[in-house]
């Protein structure tokens, strides 16, 4: 009898590690198949101001190496500029939480996106389908995309 308890836990521990497996390949065969938009996340960042925050790329502005600018990857809005006058930190080398001086008494905190959320590394090749981290802006700003304002009527 208690042989046979030991087997069938054994059988389900399996199972759930053939389900993973499973789930695992399903994701890679949609990840190959999955023609929508992707964006590399190698530069890009969370950017908290006030406590909200815009995902945004860094790159270089155009003519001024070493310089860099944030731009918002939705709307592809400059958030902000090196060299502007109250510059505190470059945009540039940043691996953990990094806090940006913006205006004379304003911070904005950039993080790498990876490092506020993990599951990107996910994407070996840092190849991010667009609508995936339009789910990552949401989370960030406790967005609920249930609300009635944001259903199509």
């Amino acid at each position: 009898m208690f042989e046979n308890k030991k087997r069938l836990k054994q059988i389900e521990e399996e199972k759930e590690n053939l389900l993973k497996i499973k789930d695992e390949i399903e994701f890679i065969k949609e990840q190959l198949e999955d023609k929508s938009p992707k964006i590399d996340i190698s530069n890009i960042y969370a950017w908290n101001e006030n406590d909200i925050y815009r995902i945004v790329k860094i790159c270089d502005i155009p003519g001024s190496y070493p310089y860099k600018m944030a731009v918002d990857i939705f709307s592809n809005e400059v958030i902000y500029k090196d060299g502007q006058c109250y510059l505190s930190r470059p945009l540039y080398g940043i691996r953990s939480q990094e806090r940006v001086k913006i205006q004379s008494d304003a911070y904005a905190y950039v993080t790498p996106i990876c490092k506020i959320e993990s599951a990107l590394l996910a994407y070996p090749d840092k190849k991010v389908p667009l609508y995936v981290l339009q789910r990552v802006y949401y989370k960030l700003n406790n967005i609920d995309v249930k609300l009635p304002i944001l259903k199509k009527q």
